[in-house]
């Protein structure tokens, strides 16, 4: 069965106002003739492979493992315990250079890792350097521990330490464990919509292979417009429009900055690294590709005609809410307001008209890339 696909196109939820105003004069959008601005390539039978996305055992496994790990109980582990991984520790550390290098001497205090206390950390999520949580395991609460290390190469987090030996001077304060409940029929059914372990794992075959035919669908949906937009020519830019993208984003990022207490400039420089010009350069770039992106759209929306009924936008608006976290159809057109929704779901179905009218062969592959000729 066929699903709508929600598209984070340019379009989708950032469209352009219907109505341009500049110079005391209003324009409306729709009466742009589009192709005096871009000549659009040829857009049926555009050759294109759908790749299949297999769903195995090992999906529904990690399903199950998600589930009962939202189920988990947390125990707090005594001296007598024994570490392994997946326990969460709290522990202080020191490290020391082990060994003479060019930018360190043996037994030198690490700047980074001077005296760190009251560090939470899980074992095995690779979130320290190789060797350092497996060290760890099998110990006890209480205990201080020593863990040599090497850091790798390259890493990316500071050059000079690459290859780099080092001891670790660790105290381990306290850990705890995750105790996954048992699986059976009991807990299936008291945390879902299903009595048996065996009916549970059939919705999970199902939802998984509904959303592998969406991502399929949306892989090759990707790669049929891609090809469109790099090969199709822009005459020239419709000024306004550009414009208009662009102070719409302008005015996001101020908002983002007043959230913060900040200026815009100030906002730019502190989290993002640049400068307003740089920024109005970047954002003057991001809208001519929007728009672009905007005028192909409205083309193949005017030549074939086509249209959004009001079943096809109920039932796509109740798709989004769904999809996106909202209560329901009303609260979502409520937030983005009814003209970008519709505006949305029309570019949908663009898409599906451009897939009908593409030249698809299916390959077996479980990867996430499509290409197209």
């Amino acid at each position: 069965m066929r699903k709508v696909i929600t598209l984070l196109l340019a379009a989708a939820f950032t469209i352009v106002p219907l109505t341009l105003t500049a110079c005391g004069e209003s324009e409306n959008i729709d009466d742009y003739n589009w192709e005096k601005y871009v000549e659009i390539c040829e857009y049926k039978g555009i050759s294109a492979t759908r790749k299949q996305i297999t769903i195995n055992q090992d999906d529904i496994d990690d399903e199950i493992e998600d589930f009962l790990d939202d189920l988990a109980t947390e125990k707090k582990l005594t001296e007598e315990d024994v570490l392994a991984l997946g326990d969460t520790v709290n522990i202080n550390y020191v490290g020391y250079i082990v060994g003479d290098y060019e930018k360190y001497k043996d037994g030198e205090k690490f700047t980074e890792y001077d005296d760190v206390k009251g560090y939470d950390l899980t074992l095995g999520s690779g979130s320290f350097i190789s060797g350092f949580e497996s060290g760890l395991v099998g110990h006890h609460v209480g205990e201080k521990v020593s863990v040599e290390v090497t850091f790798p190469t390259p890493y990316k987090n500071n050059p000079d330490l690459e290859g780099v030996k080092a001891l670790f001077l660790v105290t381990i304060n306290s850990a705890t464990r995750d105790i996954l409940p048992e699986y059976n029929d009991e807990l299936v059914a008291a945390n879902t919509d299903y009595d048996t372990v065996e009916e549970f794992e059939a919705y999970l075959w199902e939802k998984l292979e509904a959303e592998a035919e969406e991502d399929e669908l949306t892989n090759l949906v990707s790669d049929i417009w891609k090809y469109i937009v790099d090969n199709s020519t822009v005459k020239k830019y419709p000024d306004k429009v550009v414009e208009s993208y662009k102070n719409n984003y302008i005015a996001s990022y101020t908002n983002y900055a007043k959230q913060y207490n900040l200026t815009l400039n100030d906002f730019l420089e502190k989290y993002l690294n640049t400068t307003k010009d740089e920024f109005e350069k970047q954002v003057t770039e991001q809208a001519k590709a929007y728009v672009v992106e905007e005028m192909l759209l409205r083309i193949i929306v005017k030549r074939e005609g086509i249209k959004l009924t009001e079943d096809e936008f109920k039932t796509g608006a109740e798709k989004y809410a769904k999809d996106n976290g909202f209560e329901d159809a009303e609260a979502l057109i409520e937030y983005y307001g009814e003209d970008t929704v519709r505006q949305s779901l029309l570019w949908d179905k663009v898409m599906l008209f451009l897939v009908d009218n593409a030249n698809v062969t299916d390959a077996p592959d479980t990867s996430a890339n499509t290409e197209t000729q």
